[in-house]
This record gives C-alpha cells, sequence and structure tokens, in this order.
C-alpha cells in the first residue's frame, strides 16, 4: 500500500471505531444518562425500568409505554402511569387536567405519582375547585387534602382515588422516587391496589420529554444522535474526498523554468509524438532523434533500414542498445 493513503486509512478506522461505540452507546449499554429519571427506559438508579421489567413478567398482565401526545392516544381498559409528576402542574393547569380526564375514558385508570419538590403557593388552585384535591406543604414536605369523593387506595401510602361519572379513574400518589429501581424492593406490595383490575399497564412517557413525532428529524433529538449523525457525514464527505482527488494530496513540485522538464522520459517522448500523428518512417527518426538529444553519451548512429517498418525498426534498435548493456 502507497505510504500516502496510511492517513486516509487510520482515518476511516478511526471513524468506524466511534461509529461503532456511538451505536453501543445509543443502544441502551449508557441508558441512565440518555433517558430522564422516572423513565421506563432508563435502568439507572433513577428509572422505572425495574418496574416495567417486573410487570412484563406476569403472563396476564400486558405491559405498553405510550409515546404518542395524550390527545392522539386513546387506551381502553388500561391503567396508566404518569411517575415524576410536579405538583404545581397538578394543582394549576387546568388543561391538563381536562386531558387526563378524557384520557380515563372509558375504563381507564390514571395514576399520578407526584414528584417530592416544594409546592409554589398559587391563589388558583385549579385540582382543588375541579377534583377536589390539592397538594400542599406541611412540616413532613407534602401532603394531599381532598374531599369526601376521594378514598384511599392503601394505607401504607398517601394514595387516593376519585371515580368519575364517565367509568374512568384518577389516583394521585405521593413518593413516586419510592418506585425507582433503586427503592422498588420496599414498595412492591403497594404496587397491584394501585394497578388495580386491569389487565393492560401502560407507561407514560411524554410528560418526561419522550414522544414520538413521526419524523426522523424528531427521532434523532429524542435520542440525542446528533453526533451520530455528523460522524456519518464527515464519514461520506471524507470518502468522496478520497475517491475524488489524492489523499493526502500530493507536494507541489517546482515550477521554475529552469528545472521544469516535460517529455524527458520514454513515456513522455512517445506521447508526445503519437500526438503529432507522425508517419511510422518519421516515427522512427524522432525517436532516434529524441533519444540522441536526451542521453548523448548513448547516441545512436545504426541507419535503420527503410524497408522495415516501425515495429521492426523499433524491435532492431531496442536489440542494439541492449547489446550495449542499456534499455531504450
Amino acid at each position: 500500500m502507497p505510504k500516502r493513503n496510511w492517513p486516509a486509512v487510520v482515518a476511516v478506522c478511526l471513524l468506524f471505531a466511534i461509529l461503532f461505540a456511538g451505536l453501543l452507546y445509543f443502544a441502551g449499554f449508557n441508558s441512565t444518562h440518555l433517558y430522564p429519571e422516572m423513565s421506563s427506559l432508563n435502568s439507572g438508579p433513577r428509572g422505572t425500568k425495574l418496574l416495567f421489567d417486573a410487570l412484563g413478567k406476569i403472563h396476564t398482565v400486558k405491559v405498553t409505554r405510550n409515546y404518542l401526545p395524550l390527545s392522539q392516544w386513546r387506551p381502553s381498559s388500561t391503567t396508566i402511569l404518569f411517575f415524576a409528576v410536579y405538583p404545581t402542574t397538578l394543582n394549576t393547569f387546568d388543561g391538563y387536567l381536562r386531558e387526563l380526564e378524557k384520557l380515563s375514558q372509558p375504563d381507564n385508570r390514571i395514576v399520578l405519582f407526584l414528584a417530592d419538590s416544594h409546592v409554589e403557593s398559587k391563589a388558583n388552585l385549579t385540582a382543588k375547585d375541579r377534583w377536589g384535591i390539592t397538594v400542599v406543604n406541611d412540616k413532613y414536605g407534602t401532603a394531599l387534602q381532598h374531599d369526601s369523593t376521594w378514598q384511599q387506595v392503601s394505607r401504607k401510602q398517601d394514595a387516593w382515588e376519585k371515580h368519575f361519572a364517565q367509568g374512568g379513574t384518577v389516583v394521585v400518589a405521593l413518593g413516586s422516587e419510592a418506585f425507582s429501581n433503586e427503592s422498588l424492593s420496599g414498595v412492591a406490595d403497594l404496587i397491584p391496589p394501585l394497578i388495580g383490575q386491569n389487565n393492560t399497564v401502560a407507561f407514560e412517557e411524554t410528560h418526561l420529554g419522550i414522544e414520538e413525532s413521526g419524523s426522523i428529524a424528531g427521532l434523532a433529538r429524542r435520542y440525542s444522535l446528533q453526533g451520530l449523525i455528523g460522524g456519518l457525514l464527515l464519514l461520506v464527505i471524507l470518502f468522496i474526498w478520497n475517491r475524488s482527488v489524492s489523499f493526502p494530496p500530493p507536494p507541489r513540485f517546482e515550477r521554475t523554468r529552469d528545472k521544469q522538464v516535460v517529455g524527458a522520459d520514454s513515456r513522455g517522448m512517445f506521447a508526445g509524438l503519437i500526438a503529432r500523428h507522425l508517419t511510422p518512417r518519421a516515427l522512427i527518426e524522432s525517436c532516434i532523434a529524441e533519444w540522441n538529444r536526451v542521453k548523448p553519451q548513448q547516441r545512436i548512429t545504426t541507419e535503420t533500414p527503410a524497408k522495415l517498418d516501425a515495429v521492426a525498426a523499433y524491435r532492431q534498435l531496442q536489440e542494439n542498445l541492449q547489446s550495449k548493456h542499456s534499455r531504450i
């Protein structure tokens, strides 16, 4: 392999190594930082993938994930788990509560696991007016205040449920972090009461930022593939460059007139003669004259018989030069 091709080979091998490492990374070998906290795709301590896999081991339960916007998703007889819902979102956003009410129909069970965060004091508590429940701060952290339409799900956890007239049910539970991968073993007995009687369980991912956009660019942004795409584009550019020009570019020769020699070798001489469309007899004569000019120390003095054609005359001249230990 020519020495000038080594940089290209090294660059291509390096790019392929980076591409392979990127594919391993994005395939899930390091999903801790790739997916948000409390996501069912996150296998780190702050994810819920362990709960997703555990429910999937139960033969009577079907476990899925949702990446569609809530306005486009219409499940039926499904328990839908929302992890890491901020209390402020539940307290103040009326449009969000309306979406959850629509999602609970028909016969769906919405389970909202509230994140352990500070509750901002708002004058307009939408959840209290619309659902009869609100999240407040107390000396222990966060607590639920509700009216009589809410019933406690389990005595072991602060979780309450409400049945709507349309047939759906909404459950509000504190302590979302207790169901993460690192803490799941301590609350395993609380999962069946929260899920209820439905045989289908869906982990909602769109409120965590993982949403199906329907385009390649959206998928690239979701899985942070911008660097991988940039590396592929660079690889394509290097491939085109290697095919179009020498890689790396050859050094420039000196262009001074006194050092530039054109047609000083046999290949250049023949190319020049053929370009001039010489006759066979004139071709041999021109070759002899050019040879005597370039190599006067090996001057050809033998006259070529006129009866010989150009090929035979050339061979005869070559034999004469070989006898003198030279090559044409």
